[in-house]
């Protein structure tokens, strides 16, 4: 507001000086043209606004985002399941508790799968041994068959489920099935009594496992 009139202030006291000027002059009613053309320029020109200067905006680049490394996939594994396999022994038996003081036994015969018969690979059968009870013991149901080393070809331990008097003879079982691969196997068993203390002679079964079967023992 204060900037607007300055000019008028500007355009009084010029005003004022030039009616000063006239009042000295001799001629009292004098027109002098000139005074008011200077007058009337002094005001157009105070009058005119001054334009304000309009800052110049720069524009500014967008920073370029970088792309994130591509990650390379890791390869997929694929765990293959191994196969059940005899070709190592299986080491001797660990969990024996001792030797029975009188029970024992000794072999006689076999009565099924004699040593060196030929089974299918997977074939199940039944080894059978024919025992006599030698010791001063008798000989309970709950006493079982286990295995002790070699293969054991799925066999498990199994109670003899009988009762054999000292002096006796007995026939001794064990579910077994043949191995898949061929070859010649062995697995040795030995009884035990209720507290797990084995006696008697060790007891074995042979095979040889082929596909070209040629023999074929049964009970």
């Amino acid at each position: 507001m204060k900037s607007k009139l300055i000019p008028f202030f500007i355009l009084a006291i010029f005003i004022s000086a030039c009616a000063q000027s006239a009042a000295d002059t001799d001629s009292e009613s004098q027109y002098n043209p000139q005074v008011y053309t200077q007058a009337a320029q002094a005001l157009t020109s105070a009058a005119t606004p001054i334009p304000e200067t309009i800052p110049t905006l720069k524009a500014t680049s967008t920073p370029t985002a970088t792309p994130a490394p591509t990650q390379t996939p890791l390869p997929t594994l694929t765990l293959t399941a191994r196969p059940k396999t005899y070709a190592t022994p299986l080491p001797y038996l660990t969990s024996i508790t001792g030797y029975s003081k009188c029970a024992n036994s000794i072999y006689l015969k076999d009565i099924t799968i004699k040593d060196g018969t030929v089974l299918m690979p997977g074939e199940p059968f039944k080894k059978i041994w024919q025992l006599k009870n030698t010791g001063a013991c008798a000989w309970r149901g709950e006493y079982s068959l286990i295995f002790v080393s070699g293969y054991d070809m799925d066999g498990e331990t199994t109670p003899i489920n009988q009762y054999v008097a000292p002096g006796e003879e007995a026939k001794i079982s064990v579910s077994l099935t043949a191995p898949e691969a061929e070859g010649t196997y062995t697995g040795y068993w030995i009884l035990t009594d209720g507290m797990g203390n084995v006696f008697g002679e060790t007891i074995f079964v042979q095979i040889v496992v082929s596909e070209d079967e040629t023999e074929e023992e049964q009970e």
